[in-house]
Parts: structure tokens; C-alpha cells; sequence
């Protein structure tokens, strides 16, 4: 592919009030990556002043097969988006004075400044250990990626570490390099069954927690009752729609791909005191049924609700929730008056306004078209719904929401 578009040299910088051209080498098809971008795209918005340009899998520029005239001034970059990019690109995307790369350190193929963010793994380990010591537990386990990745040692490491410092030993599961499923079905699940019980397990990241609760439910190990799991990034497609949901470590990605675009500015703009490493770290933890040590009639009304946010929006009956949580309707009924003071038509209801009350902080859709979105039968049941519960039109709810950002 060609060099530099003619007038612009290698590493020189835009003229003053030009826009500045950067170009993301970012994956988005992680829940991690998407909020990364929001991020960077939130920072883009603020500043005012630049073009930016998503290479590699994002189909509104997949299409485009060279950038050879553009000529970046920055890029912002992961390792495996970047390496794709370049097969992809060439050099056409990379020709920049400036870059910021994205938890991990990897050689590019030209000079420029540079920067680089990483997680505070250490931190989501000893978060790990902490949320389960709260709890009482006295057996711990750690299961990391096939792969070995080094954050997914760091933070398991760091996991034991907190533990030992309080006494408490963990069990680490060390997986065979193979590629075979059925035969991590098999080792996996004897050495889940053989942990003492019950137990507090630590997953390095999402997909590898819902490895152990599919093999867990395969091999008859009971969670949460016996064996609490909790992963990391809380990927809503993952730990939601797992049976049961899974607790998950909340990482502030967006903050990372805001504070990725924040020092590459700096960078672009010659600021020499940029600090060349940037972490972000934990935000929270988001607690699901994994980790829940209810029983009796606390763990028929959680099961009962979390149906209930999962399938607001569908044509659901009380029949149905009963079904699922494997209790006739009338004790259905029962219970939720024992320990919320409603019948579960209410929870549903109620569960569909807050959709409701979602949608039009969120989006500009149009107030009509919103109870087809959550659930409700016609547009005026929802409106007087709404204005029961919130004491306001749908309307005037969402330029109040508007007025106040």
C-alpha cells in the first residue's frame, strides 16, 4: 500500500483547527470492548475535534480496504485488533505520531509516543477474596484460563495471596493444554467434585465461570449451595442468561477507553509530563444467584424475580414464573406476599415500568411505541401505569431526565 498522502510528513502534527485523526484498533465484540469504545467515543464527543475511525470488525468501515490517504495523527489499540488491522490495512493505519495501547504492551512496527493502560489484576483478586471472606467461607478455589494468560495468573495469584494472609488456603486448578472439550468435562468436573464443600471459587473472567457452572450443573455439584462462583467483567450476555446467574466483578472499562482517549489527546498535543502507564480497576461487584446462599421461601422469590427481569417484556403469567421456580402458583403468591408485600403480577408490572422508565432515558424512542418494547398491551395502559408509579407523564418524565443531564 502507499506511503503518506503528499503535504503531510511522517510525524508531523495537523495544522492548528484541523481535526485530529485517530484510529481505533479495537475489538467490539466483547461486552469489555464495546465499553471501552463508549468510552473513547465519550471523550471524542467532549473534545469536539476529532475524527476517529474503528478499523477491523465494526461493519460501518469493514468494508474499506485501504487507508492510505487519511494518515492518522493517533492511534488507540489492542494487541490482537492492531495484528489484525495490519494484515488487513498494512502499515496505512499505523502511520502515527502518537499511540495509546490497551492492557498490554506489544511492539509497533514505527516510532511514536506511547502510552499504556492495564488492569489493576491484583486488585481484582484480592476484591475476589475479600467479597468471599465477608461471607464466612473457610474452602477456596481458583480456576484460570486454559491459555494462562498473564492477567488471568496475576489476578488468581493475587486471589491465594489475600486468602493466605488470612489464613486460608486455596485450591488451584491447573487445566491441560488440550483441546478437547470432553475431555475438560471430565477433569474439571472430578476436580470440582472433590473440593471440599462448601466452597468459594474464583474464575479469572466470565466465559471461564460459566465453564465451571455448565460442568458443574453436568456433574451434579450444587450451585450455590455447594460451590459459589463468581467470574469477572460482567458480561451481561454471560453471567444473565446462565443458569443459575452468575456474580461478577465489574471492571470500569469505560473509564479505560475514556482515560485511553484523554492521555492520547495530551500525547497529540505535545505534553510532555503524560504518565506512560495508566490502571483502571475494580468498580463493583454485580451479585446474581451464583454466589446467593438463600433457601426456602428468600430463594423461591429471588429466582422468581430474576425470571421476571429476564421476561418482562414477554407475554408471562403467574403459571409461568411458578413453573419455572418449581412451585405451584398459590405458594407462588405466598411467598412474595411473605417477603415483599406484593403478589408477583405486581413484581411484573412494576418490572416493566422500570423498562419503561429505561427506555425513555436512554433512547428517543417514540412514548407509543414503548409498551410494545416492555411488555404492555396497549399505550394507554402503560401511560396510566406510569404516571401512577411516577408521578408524571411519560413525556414530561423523559425531559426531566433530559433537563437534569
Amino acid at each position: 500500500m502507499g506511503g503518506p498522502a503528499k503535504g503531510k510528513a511522517y510525524g508531523g502534527g495537523p495544522a492548528k483547527g484541523e481535526p485530529l485523526k485517530v484510529a481505533l484498533l479495537v475489538n467490539s465484540a466483547t461486552h469489555a470492548d464495546r465499553e471501552r469504545i463508549r468510552g473513547i467515543l465519550r471523550f471524542a464527543a467532549t473534545c469536539g475535534r476529532w475524527h476517529t475511525f474503528l478499523f477491523r470488525d465494526h461493519l460501518a468501515t469493514q468494508h474499506f480496504a485501504k487507508t492510505a490517504h487519511w494518515c492518522p495523527d493517533g492511534i488507540i489499540a489492542e494487541r490482537f485488533a492492531f495484528e489484525e488491522a495490519m494484515r488487513q490495512y498494512g502499515r496505512d493505519c499505523c502511520r502515527a505520531r502518537c499511540a495509546v495501547l490497551l492492557d498490554s504492551v506489544f511492539r509497533l512496527p514505527f516510532r511514536c509516543k506511547t502510552a499504556v493502560t492495564s488492569c489493576n489484576n491484583e486488585a481484582v483478586g484480592r476484591a475476589a477474596a475479600d467479597f468471599y471472606m465477608k461471607r464466612g467461607y473457610s474452602a477456596y478455589a481458583v480456576v484460570g484460563t486454559p491459555n494462562r494468560r498473564n492477567w488471568s495468573e496475576a489476578r488468581g495469584k493475587a486471589y491465594a495471596a489475600r486468602l493466605a494472609e488470612a489464613g486460608f488456603p486455596c485450591s488451584t486448578y491447573n487445566p491441560k493444554d488440550t483441546r478437547d472439550w470432553g475431555d475438560e468435562i471430565s477433569r474439571l468436573g472430578e476436580w470440582l467434585r472433590d473440593l471440599p464443600k462448601p466452597c468459594a471459587l474464583f474464575a479469572t473472567v466470565d466465559h471461564r465461570a460459566k465453564h465451571v457452572l455448565d460442568i458443574a450443573a453436568e456433574t451434579g455439584v450444587k450451585v450455590p449451595d455447594e460451590l459459589a462462583v463468581i467470574g469477572v467483567d460482567n458480561d451481561d450476555m454471560i453471567c444473565e442468561f446462565t443458569s443459575p446467574s452468575l456474580t461478577s466483578i465489574n471492571l470500569d472499562f469505560e473509564q479505560n477507553g475514556f482515560l485511553a482517549a484523554k492521555t492520547l489527546e495530551k500525547l497529540m498535543q505535545g505534553d510532555e509530563n503524560v504518565a506512560d502507564s495508566l490502571s483502571f480497576g475494580v468498580l463493583g461487584i454485580v451479585e446474581r444467584l451464583s454466589t446467593s446462599d438463600q433457601t426456602g421461601t428468600v430463594r423461591i422469590v429471588s429466582r422468581a424475580r430474576e425470571f421476571i427481569r429476564l421476561n418482562a417484556a414477554s407475554d408471562i403469567s403467574v403459571d409461568d414464573v411458578a413453573r419455572v421456580v418449581g412451585c405451584s402458583p398459590r405458594l407462588l403468591q405466598q411467598r412474595f406476599h411473605d417477603i415483599l408485600g406484593h403478589s408477583p403480577i405486581v413484581e411484573v408490572r412494576n418490572t416493566r415500568l422500570e423498562l419503561a422508565a429505561k427506555i425513555l432515558r436512554g433512547t428517543q424512542t417514540p412514548v407509543d411505541r414503548i409498551g410494545d418494547l416492555c411488555g404492555f398491551k396497549t399505550p394507554s395502559n402503560l401511560k396510566a401505569a406510569f404516571k401512577v408509579k411516577f408521578g408524571m407523564s411519560m413525556s414530561a418524565y423523559r425531559t426531566s431526565v433530559q433537563t437534569a443531564t
